[in-house]
């Protein structure tokens, strides 16, 4: 019996592949977020529409900002693009928590 043979019911790795599943739940955790926040965004919400009224960027760029997540969010589950998709969401998600924070103000998540 060479030290390549495992016992039955015993997987290998385990360690690695917990670690991996988990990194998968939080990806697409996230993409079905950010694809939740792109829908609102592509189907004129009221609330996307006001908000982005509020801001003066015209619809155009409600628009704008939803394909990219769109397209963010798919990317992040094709693991040859997860990391120019993260790179790509980066500063779409952090220019939407300074304009909540600073010009909006008060927490994105109360109505």
């Amino acid at each position: 019996m060479s030290n390549d043979t495992y016992a039955i019911g015993r997987v290998p790795h385990t360690g690695r592949f917990l670690a991996n599943a988990g990194l998968w739940l939080i990806q697409i955790a996230a993409a079905g977020l950010i694809l939740m926040a792109a829908v609102s965004k592509l189907t004129s919400a009221e609330q996307a529409v006001n908000t982005f009224a509020q801001l003066g960027l015209g619809q155009w760029f409600r628009f704008a900002v939803g394909i990219v997540e769109v397209a963010g969010a798919v990317l992040l589950l094709v693991p040859a693009f997860a990391r120019i998709a993260a790179l790509m969401l980066a500063p779409v998600l952090i220019g939407a928590a300074f304009t909540h924070l600073a010009i909006i103000g008060g927490s994105p998540a109360q109505p």
